[in-house]
C-alpha cells in the first residue's frame, strides 16, 4: 500500500527509506465455497448426461422396434399391386418378404443396443469426471488449512462480510487499499477518541501525545525494516509514487545531466519507470532497461552489460509485483556502487511479505 502523509522534507538524501506498512490477505477457499463448487459441478454435469442418454435411447427404443413391425404391415396393405405381386411370386415373393421383415427388426433391435452402451458409457465418464472434481475441490479445503490465511483472517472485519448473499467474500485488491486488522481499527479509533490533533504544531497535551504517538510509530518503523541511521533515515510520504517523485524531483534534478544513464528493469511498476521518464525529458538523461532471464527473473548478466561510468542510477523493485520472482538486491548494489551509482529500491511488495534489513542489503532509498 502507498500511503501515509509527508511534511516539512526539503530533500531527499541517499540512505533514506519511505515506507508505510500493510496487511495483505488471501483468504482460503471455504468449506462452504467448496461445497457450492462441488454442487456447481454436479449441476453442470449430471443434466448434461441425462439428456444424451435420454437422446440414445430415443434412436433405438422398443417402441420403434414395433414401429418398424408396423411400418411393415402398413406397407403391405397400402402399396398397390403388393398382393396380386405376391401371390404371382409364389413362394419366393413370400420368402423375401420374411427376410426383409427380419433384417429390419435386427438393425432396428442392434441400434437399440447400441445406443444404450454409447449412452451408458457416456454418463459413466461425467460420474467419474464430477467424481474427481469432487476429490480435487476436497483436497484444495485440506490444503489450505492451516495457511497464514487462515490464522489471521478472523482479524480482518471486513473479510466476514458477504460478496453477495451467501457467497463469502474473497478479496484480492490489497496493492490498491489493503483491509485493516482489528488492532489497526482500534488503534485509529483511540487517536481519534483520545490524542487526535496536529503533530508538531502546538504545545498544549493533546498535541504532545499525538506527537509522541507520531514519532514512536517512526521508531517502530526504523526498528522493523532494521534502518541503520535510526528514526533519522525515516521519512514519511502519501505513499512510494509520493517517494519515487520525490527523489526523482531533488536529487534527480540536482544530480542528472544530459548523457548521464538510468538503470530500470522491463517488470518495473509504472510508479518507479514515469518519474524516470518525465526526468529524463527534462535533463537529457538516458533510460536503460534490464530484461528477464530464462526464468522470467532479473538478468544479472544483462544488468552488469548495462552498467557504465556514465551510470548514475539503478532502480528496480525488491519483489516483482507482476512476476513475483525476488531480484538480486545486494549483487545490484554491490555492482553499481563500485561505478559510482546510487541505487533505488521499490520495496513495496517484500516488506509487508518477508523480513527486510535495509542495512544489509546497503541500498541507497528504499520506498514502500
Amino acid at each position: 500500500q502507498r500511503s501515509t502523509a509527508a511534511h516539512n522534507v526539503p530533500d531527499v538524501a541517499p540512505h533514506t527509506s519511505m515506507l508505510a506498512l500493510q496487511h495483505v490477505n488471501a483468504p482460503p477457499l471455504t468449506d462452504h465455497a467448496a461445497t457450492a463448487t462441488a454442487a456447481g459441478l454436479r449441476s453442470r454435469l449430471r443434466p448434461s448426461a441425462s439428456n444424451r442418454l435420454s437422446g440414445r435411447a430415443s434412436m433405438a427404443s422398443p417402441s420403434s422396434v414395433r414401429n418398424s413391425a408396423d411400418l411393415w404391415k402398413e406397407t403391405k396393405l397400402q402399396t398397390p399391386g403388393f398382393a396380386s405381386a405376391q401371390k404371382d411370386t409364389g413362394v419366393r415373393s413370400t420368402t423375401w418378404a420374411g427376410v426383409s421383415a427380419l433384417i429390419g427388426l435386427c438393425s432396428a433391435l442392434l441400434g437399440y443396443a447400441l445406443g444404450r452402451t454409447r449412452a451408458s458409457r457416456k454418463l459413466h465418464d461425467h460420474a467419474g469426471r464430477w467424481s474427481l472434481a469432487t476429490v480435487s475441490a476436497e483436497q484444495g479445503v485440506q490444503h489450505q488449512q492451516g495457511s497464514l490465511a487462515d490464522k489471521v483472517r478472523d482479524d480482518f472485519p471486513l473479510l466476514k462480510e458477504e460478496a453477495y448473499p451467501s457467497t463469502p467474500l474473497v478479496y484480492f485488491d490489497s496493492a490498491a487499499t489493503s483491509q485493516k486488522p482489528q488492532v489497526v481499527i482500534d488503534a485509529m479509533d483511540n487517536y481519534y477518541r483520545t490524542q487526535n490533533s496536529n503533530v508538531h504544531r502546538g504545545v498544549h497535551a493533546m498535541a504532545a501525545k499525538a506527537t509522541d504517538a507520531y514519532e514512536g510509530a517512526r521508531a517502530k518503523l526504523a526498528a522493523f525494516i532494521k534502518a541503520p541511521g535510526g528514526v533519522s533515515e525515516i521519512v514519511f510520504t502519501r505513499g512510494a509514487t509520493e517517494a519515487i517523485n520525490l527523489v526523482a524531483q531533488t536529487w534527480g534534478l540536482q544530480e542528472m545531466k544530459e548523457g548521464d544513464e538510468i538503470i530500470v528493469s522491463v517488470m518495473e511498476h509504472h510508479a518507479n519507470l514515469v518519474p524516470w521518464q518525465m526526468l529524463q525529458e527534462r535533463t537529457g538523461c538516458v533510460l536503460k532497461f534490464v530484461q528477464l532471464d530464462a526464468n522470467q527473473g532479473y538478468d544479472l548478466a544483462h544488468f552488469r552489460t548495462l552498467l557504465s561510468d556514465r551510470t548514475k542510477l539503478v532502480a528496480l523493485p525488491h519483489v516483482s509485483n507482476t512476476l513475483g520472482c525476488i531480484c538480486p538486491v545486494k549483487e545490484v548494489v554491490e555492482a553499481a556502487h563500485a561505478v559510482g551509482a546510487c541505487v533505488l529500491l521499490d520495496a513495496c511488495q517484500s516488506v509487508p511479505h518477508m523480513p527486510v534489513d535495509v542495512g544489509d542489503l546497503g541500498v541507497d532509498w528504499l520506498l514502500a
